[in-house]
């Protein structure tokens, strides 16, 4: 899930600190508010908002564990409360608002992470954060670790596949037997991995990274005025969310 959406938005051109505050605010909101209609909402809008990204809700990946996740805190949450009440019927419904009310603060939190990494390109974000005032080589590690994660992932896809071919089976089996088969897929990614971390920093050195205390950028972003106005109407919506409903 944490790769940047491919496609051109409104939402792509804001500053990182717009996005970075609403992923703030929506996640404090989803756990603080306690009106579950106040979550749903919350959740509404965010699917909206990854519609309007070029990330419709169909497209996310993870959308059917996202979707298990739910349900599964919808009921539990409804049974262990209809419990706690000793059967009286007005309990369906109280335990039915908390369950809804724990579905949808997880389905925020994840919507929202969702929403930062699918339009938040990781040049930029490391650029916000050098303005906030994080060191330049810390950001640059965050930046790393962004930009490889699409290069892991498919590594990991062409090891599992090429292991499939040659008879190693995943899905078959104990769960013991299952979990030590692991090692086959881990112990090359591993490997994959060190190797690109020494290549990588062969090239830092070489360019002589870390040497000055500052460091320029081909290509500056500017927090405008229009970043301003959405970060605005990003924390009024969220304060009027939780006042009203």
């Amino acid at each position: 899930m944490m790769q940047l959406t491919p496609t051109e938005s409104i939402l792509h051109r804001l500053h990182p600190w717009v996005k970075m505050t609403w992923l703030v605010g929506a996640t404090t909101a989803a756990v603080v508010y306690s009106s579950a209609l106040a979550a749903v909402v919350l959740v509404a809008a965010l699917l909206l908002v990854l519609t309007l990204a070029g990330t419709p809700p169909w497209r996310l990946p993870g959308r059917r564990l996202c979707l298990m996740l739910a349900v599964a805190l919808l009921v539990i949450n409804t049974v262990i409360h209809r419990r706690g009440h000793g059967g009286l019927d007005p309990s369906w419904a109280e335990g039915l608002r908390h369950g809804l009310l724990a579905a949808a603060r997880i389905i925020a939190v994840i919507l929202a992470s969702r929403l930062f990494v699918a339009t938040t390109d990781p040049t930029d974000l490391g650029q916000g954060l050098i303005a906030l005032g994080l060191p330049y080589r810390w950001a640059y590690a965050l930046i790393t670790a962004l930009r490889l994660e699409p290069l892991f992932s498919q590594q990991t896809r062409i090891v599992y596949w090429a292991q499939l071919t040659r008879g190693v089976r995943y899905d078959s089996g104990p769960v013991l037997r299952r979990w030590l088969m692991l090692r086959r897929l881990l112990l090359p990614l591993i490997v994959s991995s060190l190797r690109a971390a020494t290549d990588m920093s062969g090239a830092m050195e070489n360019r002589c990274f870390g040497l000055y205390k500052r460091r320029t950028s081909a290509r500056p972003i500017r927090f405008e005025i229009g970043d301003a106005l959405a970060m605005a109407f990003g924390v009024t919506f969220l304060i009027i969310l939780g006042v009203v409903v």
